[in-house]
């Protein structure tokens, strides 16, 4: 009788656990059930409130864990597609793709804004006219590599880096041309054998570096022997990105990154090959293949000086689709002029990054050099590093598409008002400023963000007419 009651005791316990771990089954699969069927009806935060339930029935559960998985890749790439981050939002799709045993609605989700992220690309894109300097002689050459290192120099303050200029081998003479590997075939850099024209099908107009330097120097630098250390450019911040750039006779600028480089000690051989008498190639430093510079205000600029220069056009270049162009800047104006009649607008210099306003000049800090009537652009608090543009082509800089002011002529007139219409990344931004400034050498111009509601609405839907709708 005593082990019958045990034996009975034992099959109740056994049969509550059972019932209980049935009930923990049947909610799992309901949650399982309702996840899946939110995502076929592409409601994905109702799906993903259904698999995290579903977790806390078996916890660590592998499916929905993979699924869960998925949904946050794919709200990280939405958000980097919406904000135009679109080689990111693709890097991350192709993440959340390789998942394995998720959902398949998700893999479709995916591929449908892959789709989306091709079509954007395709239509940024668009070819022009090529200008080519095979045509110029030497010294017109050298004053199209002169010009553009200047325009660099201005760019490397924009990003508080400095240029170097020398892009040629420092090492003892050595037997051999000095060439470099790019895309689009070699290019000889430093002529040693005085090949004929038919050697190289490129040939190097000059070249640089960009860099940051561990005593946060900006703008030019001029690197001689004395200065250098192990072969080294002067002060690197080697924890920091530099790039090497060479401009083709073809038309287009090239660049070599330190991540293309693989870390490498930036010496002024890096990514550059010697050609010996024997007519075979010995590598110097790296293997690395010189690309295209998709900085596509770079390649702008150097089209402008050859044309100037007086180069003829051969051939097409792919660029980046203008965000900003003369008719947006009209309809732009035309607004201005029936909103805002008591605003004029305000002449800058695209090349010298400078926007006059009623006499005074608006800069980039560190191009004030002392001068009378100059003030530096202020936002948070913070130097604002500004780029003048008709194309808004240039990333990670605040292109200045338009500025308008009040036409009072008093420094620090309170009823002054001034709008800087700029473009982040594809992004429009209007900032404002009343006139007051602070310091008297340099002066600083204070902006914020602007609150007119209606003119950002307006400025917003110009820029991106490009975009879909």
């Amino acid at each position: 009788m005593k082990q019958w009651l045990i034996l009975s005791g034992l099959s109740v316990l056994l049969l509550t656990g059972c019932t209980a771990q049935s009930t923990t089954d049947k909610h799992y699969q309901t949650a399982m059930e309702q996840g899946k069927q939110a995502l076929q009806d592409n409601h994905l935060s109702e799906a993903k409130q259904a698999y995290e339930m579903a977790l806390t029935y078996h916890k660590n559960d592998y499916t929905a864990t993979q699924i869960l998985n998925q949904m946050k890749l794919f709200k990280s790439a939405e958000n980097d597609y919406k904000q135009k981050q679109f080689d990111r939002a693709t890097q991350t799709l192709h993440q959340m793709i390789d998942i394995k045993d998720g959902s398949k609605e998700m893999i479709t989700n995916a591929n449908h804004l892959l789709s989306k992220i091709k079509n954007k690309q395709s239509r940024n894109y668009q070819t022009k006219q090529l200008y080519t300097a095979n045509r110029l002689n030497e010294s017109e050459q050298k004053t199209v590599a002169e010009e553009f290192y200047r325009w660099a120099v201005e760019r490397a303050k924009m990003h508080r880096m400095v240029v170097n200029s020398d892009n040629t081998i420092y090492a003892p003479v050595q037997p051999g041309d000095i060439y470099a590997m790019t895309t689009d075939g070699d290019m000889l850099v430093d002529d040693k054998q005085a090949p004929s024209d038919d050697a190289y099908p490129l040939h190097a107009l000059g070249g640089g570096i960009f860099y940051y330097t561990v005593d946060q120097t900006i703008g030019e630098v001029t690197d001689n022997v004395e200065d250098r250390t192990a072969n080294t450019y002067h002060q690197i911040d080697m924890n920091k990105m530099y790039a090497k750039y060479l401009l083709g006779d073809n038309g287009k600028v090239y660049i070599m990154t330190r991540s293309m480089l693989n870390n490498a000690m930036p010496s002024k051989e890096v990514g550059l090959f010697i050609k010996e008498e024997m007519e075979t190639a010995s590598r110097v430093t790296a293997n690395s293949t010189w690309q295209v510079l998709d900085d596509y205000s770079a390649q702008e600029e150097y089209q402008r000086l050859l044309k100037s220069a007086g180069a003829k056009r051969d051939g097409e270049i792919v660029t980046n689709q203008d965000i900003w162009n003369e008719q947006k800047s009209n309809e732009l104006k035309a607004y201005m002029n029936k909103k805002y009649p008591h605003l004029k607008s305000c002449n800058m210099s695209l090349n010298a990054n400078m926007i006059n306003i009623n006499h005074r000049i608006l800069v980039n800090k560190g191009a004030e050099n002392g001068q009378q009537n100059v003030r530096v652009a202020m936002l948070n608090q913070q130097p604002l590093m500004f780029s003048c543009s008709n194309t808004a082509a240039e990333r990670n800089i605040y292109n200045v598409v338009a500025a308008y002011a009040s036409n009072y002529q008093t420094i620090d007139d309170e009823k002054e008002k001034i709008y800087l219409f700029m473009i982040y990344n594809g992004t429009p931004v209007i900032l404002e400023g009343n006139g007051h400034t602070k310091g008297k050498k340099p002066m600083y111009e204070q902006f914020i963000v602007s609150k007119q509601a209606e003119l950002n609405h307006f400025f917003r839907q110009l820029v991106m007419q490009t975009e879909e709708h």
